[in-house]
């Protein structure tokens, strides 16, 4: 839960756009007479929308008259507002005169809206001709939008609460949650369970059932768990969206691998990142005094590199929720967040937009992980750590097995100190009051608002294991992850992608004899221990913690990696245009279960590093890797404390007519050519970013 419960003003959201409709006139009443399927088969693979908003949630009675919104607009800040609880009349015509995107946030369920009511008494009545109504004027805009402006992604509906305020599993005033004291034999029953708490809600389960056409409108969700990205388009949901930035949540990082690669699954449909602005230390989102001094919440700084990063990872939508923008007593002048974000938005919608000569391209995710749809994960973060408890899957319901360890210790290995999120190591403040007096005496709070790192680039997506063929194919390498088991259904899949160039990595524990074939080695029940390991390609050595392997009998595959007896602990084995890896230490981690061993991270070194247009020479940094035709952009984030000074590194395009350029300040940027690359110079100041682009 994001603490905005404790506002009025502070509420959930997100605005959009989203493929075109047809409008229909469908009321409550018929919902139930409609497709009584739930869950939405995985849709066929189609081109990922490149459009790009930035909304902001509106908590003015009256944002039509409001000078502070019309500032808001004039500056270019935004695209669109997102209205809480109802629209008036006089909304609709401001909205449908400007052509402004717009987006409701009046949750279809009445048993949501009434639990919510408690601490949020403006989403009364929560009735079900309340919703009824709102339902109508979203409607009617759909049709002047579609049928007037011709814009009829432009307008959306939010009809799900995120997974923390809609009763489901942490409770409110007044209120117990759903999940409280259930038990689940399986995962399988805890997924069941999960999907029909929400399709039984009230009107919302019918209305999930609905096409876009038969809803007469779009509808999105924001949920606030990365790894349940999934489920709202398995349900059939338009858009979907998740929280970051506040401690409560999972990192930008993992949210968005997970999230990307459903939108991807599940037919390249839109998706967003909702950037929570409230800090639960200080309980206020980011605040400052009439001489723009920060009294409370998270640095701009730390805001910002969340705004870049959904950005230039792909996002369609960059929702903001309410905080205030503008210097206090000024509707035009702004405080340094809103300085922050109105450069942030001159980035991304005016100088450098997502197409177009001077635009960043598409983002370059050439690895996906597959994981299985069921497995409940939670990604590291704030107080969800691992040990006391916290090691468990399905709100905390089962224990880890050692197929979560590994997807835990992948994680560790892509986005190094993505943990951190939430946390405030070594801060000198623990509460409110020593914040409050830190922040008075000028205290820098960005050593202790980590971001992570990416150790080969935000390059991962994560799908689940009932992906079509088609969603698979959109990826060079599919990395098998947790207690995924190739079954006849995706062994028939991966086999196609393999035939046809691509790259698999297998784990011994996730395959079985049928799969010997694929894998080119004779599966046994031998095991032995090691301690070490080499790459044979470039006799690479390691010592490792000590790990359990199988032992196999090799047909057509060869010997990728040994260990110091001579065991195949990675075999390699060409099938078609592409190869096929399987390691053989189980789950391709230590005994302990507390970190991937060194060999499995060079394999994944070595199989990115074959399918990535740029890398990075320097120390750690997260970066972002955009392309189109004739350009490679790069956006560098440096989450430290001292100055970046690297190399960005790409292959030297054939025409010898190619400038390189940072594009933050668009300034030229010092390149030379060596070894047939092209290595551009770059500075990324403290807790800040710097995009740089070779075009030709």
């Amino acid at each position: 839960m994001n603490g905005r419960g404790m506002r009025t003003w502070l509420r959930p959201c997100l605005v959009v756009t989203s493929a075109t409709f047809m409008l229909g006139s469908v009321s409550f009443s018929t919902l139930t007479a409609a497709d009584s399927s739930n869950d939405k088969a995985a849709a066929s693979r189609t081109a990922s929308p490149s459009w790009f908003e930035i909304f902001h949630e509106d908590y003015s009675p009256t944002p039509e008259t409001d000078p502070t919104v019309a500032s808001f607009f004039a500056q270019k800040m935004g695209t669109g507002k997102e209205i809480v609880s109802s629209l008036t009349e006089s909304e609709m015509d401001w909205f449908k005169s400007n052509g402004y995107a717009v987006s409701l946030n009046k949750n279809a369920s009445t048993e949501v809206l009434q639990r919510r009511m408690v601490y949020e008494p403006n989403y009364a009545p929560g009735t079900y001709a309340d919703i009824l109504q709102e339902w109508g004027k979203m409607k009617a805009l759909s049709s002047y939008y579609t049928n007037t402006l011709g814009k009829p992604s432009k307008v959306w509906w939010d009809i799900m609460a995120e997974w923390d305020g809609s009763g489901f599993w942490m409770a409110v005033p007044q209120h117990p949650f759903f999940w409280e004291n259930k038990s689940f034999p399986a995962k399988a029953d805890a997924y069941t369970a999960f999907k029909n708490y929400y399709f039984t809600l009230n009107p919302l389960g019918s209305l999930l059932k609905q096409t876009p056409a038969q809803r007469g409108t779009n509808v999105y969700a924001v949920t606030d768990q990365g790894s349940f990205a999934a489920y709202p388009y398995q349900w059939g949901i338009d858009m979907n969206a998740v929280e970051t930035a506040t401690e409560t949540v999972n990192d930008i990082q993992t949210s968005i691998a997970f999230l990307r690669g459903a939108a991807k699954q599940y037919g390249s449909k839109p998706w967003g990142v909702d950037v929570s602005f409230w800090q639960f230390l200080s309980a206020t989102p980011s605040t400052y005094d009439e001489n723009n001094k920060r009294t409370g919440g998270f640095s701009e700084s730390y805001l910002a590199r969340h705004m870049y990063a959904a950005y230039m990872n792909g996002a369609n939508a960059l929702r903001l929720e309410p905080v205030i923008l503008n210097k206090a007593n000024s509707s035009t002048e702004l405080n340094p967040l809103g300085t922050a974000e109105k450069a942030f938005a001159d980035f991304s919608l005016t100088r450098h937009p997502r197409t177009g000569a001077s635009g960043i391209g598409t983002t370059e995710v050439p690895a996906a992980l597959i994981m299985p749809f069921d497995n409940g994960y939670d990604a590291r973060h704030w107080q969800n750590q691992r040990g006391a408890g916290q090691d468990k899957t399905w709100y905390k319901t089962y224990d880890f097995t050692d197929g979560d360890w590994m997807i835990d210790n992948l994680f560790n290995q892509l986005y190094p100190d993505y943990w951190k999120h939430g946390t405030n190591i070594g801060a000198p403040y623990t509460d409110n009051a020593s914040y409050t007096s830190f922040l008075a005496g000028n205290g820098d709070t960005r050593p202790y608002e980590p971001i992570g790192n990416s150790k080969w680039g935000d390059s991962f997506d994560v799908l689940y294991d009932n992906a079509s063929d088609k969603a698979l194919s959109d990826y060079k390498l599919l990395i098998l992850s947790g207690d995924v088991k190739v079954d006849k259904v995706m062994r028939k899949k991966l086999k196609a992608l393999v035939e046809a160039g691509g790259t698999l990595i297998a784990n011994v524990n996730q395959v079985t004899p049928a799969d010997e074939e694929l894998l080119g080695v004779k599966l046994t029940s031998s095991t032995g221990t090691g301690n070490t390991s080499s790459w044979l390609a470039d006799s690479s050595a390691y010592v490792e913690s000590a790990y359990t392997y199988a032992k196999v009998k090799l047909t057509s595959a060869k010997k990728a990696a040994v260990n110091s007896n001579g065991d195949a602990i990675i075999t390699l084995n060409k099938v078609g245009r592409g190869k096929v890896y399987l390691t053989t230490p189980a789950y391709m981690q230590n005994n302990s279960k507390d970190q991937l061993l060194h060999i499995g991270s060079k394999l994944i070194d070595t199989e990115i590093r074959a399918n990535v247009s740029a890398t990075l020479e320097g120390k750690p940094a997260m970066y972002i890797v955009n392309t189109d035709a004739n350009k490679v952009v790069v956006m560098v984030m440096n989450n430290s404390g001292t100055t970046w000074d690297g190399n960005v590194v790409v292959n030297k395009p054939s025409s010898s007519k190619y400038k390189t350029q940072e594009w933050i300040t668009d300034t030229p940027a010092i390149s030379k050519v060596v070894g047939g690359k092209v290595k551009i110079s770059a500075s990324v100041p403290a807790y800040d970013v710097r995009v740089y682009a070779i075009t030709w």
